[in-house]
Formats: C-alpha cells, structure tokens, sequence
C-alpha cells in the first residue's frame, strides 16, 4: 500500500510538473527568460483564485500585484490587486513598503507575451521579496475564465456620467436609502434572489456592484451571482461609497428602482480614422472594427507602428507593421521617430501585443505634444505568427 501511495504521489507530482512546463512553453523567449532568471515558480487560475478568498483585500492571503500601466489598471483589474507598473515601479512601490517581505506575493499583467509581470517580480526579488510568483496567463486567462474584474473610481464616474451600464448597490434597502451612487439600483446580496427581476434581460451589459468599501465582501457576493446567472460583463467597485464620497460626488436619496438602457458604444471620426466615441480618458483610440480593417490591409494610408523589442515583434507581427521599440528611445526621441513617418503622409496606429505599451506610447506623444491629428493607438491583445496570420482582441475603452 505505501509502494501505491509512493507512485500515486509521483505521478501527482510529475503531472503537476509537467503542466507547469507547458504553461511556461506558452511563453515568448523574451518573458521564459526572465522567468527563469528569477527562479519564480508560475501558478494557474485555480491556485490564483485559491488565494483571493471572499475578494475583499482584507481578506486576501496573498498581495496581489497588477504590472499594467495605470489607465490599464483603471479599465478593469483582477479584485484585490494593486498598481504598480514595471515602468514607474519606485514611484508606485511605497505602496507596500511596509508590508511583511515574507509573506507570499503573486504579479500579473496582459498574458503569455507580456513582459511586465517578471520584471516587476525581479524588482521585489531585488529588494528582498522572499515569496513571489507569476500568474502569467494575466489578465487575458481570468476574463476568459468568466471571472468579475474589479475597477476604479474614474470609470464608474464615467459610467455615471454618461447613463452607461447597470450599477447595483448590494447593501440592504434601508442603508441605500440613505444615499448611494446616483443611477444604482439596489440588490441586497441577502435578497438576491427576490431582487434579481430587476436585473437587465440583455446579459452583455457592463454590471457594477458595489457596496461599504474595501472590506465589504456584499458587491462580491452580488458579483459572484450574477456570473452564475450569465451575465458576460461583470465588475465590483470595490472602493463603494465611501470612496465615491471621500472624492466630494454627488449621492441619491430614495432613487426609484430602475433599469437602465445602454446605448451601444459608437464611435467618431478624426481626420479619417474612426476612434471610439468615449475620448475623454481614452484620446487616440482607435474603434474596434475599424482596427481589424487596417490590419487586415484594408486601408492603405495607416502605418501600423509596434512598439515592442525587436525580438517580440521578429517572432510574429502584423503584416506590413513598422517596429519603433518605446524602450529603445528617449520620450521626445520615440516621438520623432513616430512623426517621421506621419511627415511622409501617412497616419500612424500604436500597437502592442496586449495593449500596455500602446497605451504607454500613445501617453508619451500626448505628454510630448506630438501630432494627435495623426496618430492614434489600439488597445489590443494581438497574438501573430512569423507568417503575419494573427488573432485579435479589443479591449474596450475606459
């Protein structure tokens, strides 16, 4: 019997092994060398939730770290994480300077090809992070898996603004009458199930739920019932209303229960290019299916402009792309470079593989004053092979 035993637990283990090989093989060069130069260990969706417990941060038994720039960050986040970018990690790192360097810490960013989540974890391993690992497969694996994200105070004010999406305050009727977000309607996570006719028919509508903040689990709980339902789009705000007030915006009193229409993102046009319509926090971007057509070769007076290593971009790229690595540059000096090819009458699209450093470039030529009139960016995760045959994904705007 313990021979059994032995050799069950050796197959267990070389089984767990072996997946961990596979996963890493899903790696660009780029990303598996930097892995193995920290030694990190990878972990997989089941282990990563594992660890998140109700999705409250207080109740996390790990830090969470999100590498994405911080408009990437806003747009949705995986519950708990916090920002700090591989490219302004002192300035984002005070954040856990006081925190316990033993205790276990996980980074993530956009997926297989991105860089960002093992630089980062070389950062703390540099300072003397003792426990750290890597949940690669990002972001990208944790929507594909039908997870809730959770977002930031700007896109709910945005949301609010516009008369965009559904918002639901998941604390009891009597405490929302108080005050609560203006347009939210309420859905006490103790009555969900009386509540949930209230809930819009269409399920590919941006639901946010929210409740008393950080350690409240409430919006959680809601969040959770409504992906069991089959709802596509589902986020927490998890700063609720005490965040929304700390910030001076406006509440409701005894706002009458109801739903909301949602107008389907549009889109405008500039100087020829269509951008989605919601440019206030998103200047440049480029509109989903009019992207798709440029890269498909469809419009000829668009340069497509990547903006990873060298090496990234030799192991598959759009077809016809022009390779402008941001890390090879100075600020100024990248944007010269952009406005070389804008001066020889074409318009220029920033890309990446998953939206990060398009996004990072497009802020450089907006900080830079370069020529908005003629270059934009898309926000997109874009997986090529050397043949230029590629996948692409939208991200929505912020």
């Amino acid at each position: 019997m313990k021979i059994g035993g032995l050799i069950v637990l050796a197959v267990v283990a070389l089984t767990f092994l072996n997946a961990e090989d596979i996963t890493l093989s899903k790696a660009s060069s780029k990303v598996e060398a930097l892995i193995k130069k920290g030694d990190f260990k990878i972990v997989d969706t089941n282990y990563f939730k594992s660890k998140l417990g109700k999705g409250t941060r207080v109740g996390a038994k790990v830090i969470l770290i999100d590498a994405r720039p911080k408009k990437k960050y806003q747009k949705g986040h995986i519950p708990t994480a916090i920002n700090i970018p591989d490219t302004a990690f002192d300035k984002f790192y005070p954040q856990i300077s006081s925190m316990d360097k033993n205790r276990e810490i996980i980074t993530y960013c956009g997926g297989w090809k991105c860089i960002k989540s093992p630089k980062v974890a070389l950062d703390l391993k540099r300072i003397g992070w003792q426990n750290i690992k890597i949940y690669q497969a990002g972001m990208p694996k944790w929507i594909k898996d039908k997870n809730y994200i959770e977002l930031n105070l700007v896109v709910v004010k945005s949301m609010v603004k516009k008369k965009k999406g559904f918002i639901i305050d998941a604390r009891p009727q009597k405490v929302y009458k108080k005050g609560h977000i203006p347009t939210a309607i309420n859905i006490p996570d103790t009555k969900f199930n009386e509540y949930k006719n209230l809930l819009p028919k269409d399920k590919s509508i941006k639901i946010v739920t929210y409740c008393g903040g950080y350690k409240c689990a409430k919006s959680h709980n809601v969040a959770k019932e409504l992906i069991k339902l089959g709802y596509e789009k589902v986020s927490v705000f998890a700063g609720g209303l005490p965040l929304w007030q700390k910030n001076g915006l406006e509440i409701e009193k005894d706002l009458e229960n109801r739903a909301k229409e949602v107008k389907k993102t549009d889109f405008i046009i500039k100087n020829g290019v269509k951008l989605v319509a919601e440019q206030e926090d998103n200047e440049g971007m480029v509109y989903a299916e009019f992207f798709k057509e440029v890269a498909d070769g469809k419009i000829k007076d668009i340069v497509i402009v990547d903006v990873r290593d060298k090496d990234e971009f030799g192991a598959g790229h759009i077809k016809n792309a022009v390779n402008i690595p941001i890390s090879k540059f100075k600020e100024k000096n990248f944007v010269e470079e952009v406005e070389k090819i804008v001066k020889g009458g074409k318009k220029v699209i920033l890309v990446c593989a998953t939206g990060g450093r398009a996004t990072e470039a497009m802020t450089t030529i907006i900080d830079n004053k370069g020529d908005l009139n003629n270059i934009f960016f898309a926000d997109a995760n874009i997986d090529c092979d050397k043949n230029g045959k590629c996948k692409i994904e939208v991200n929505e705007p912020l």
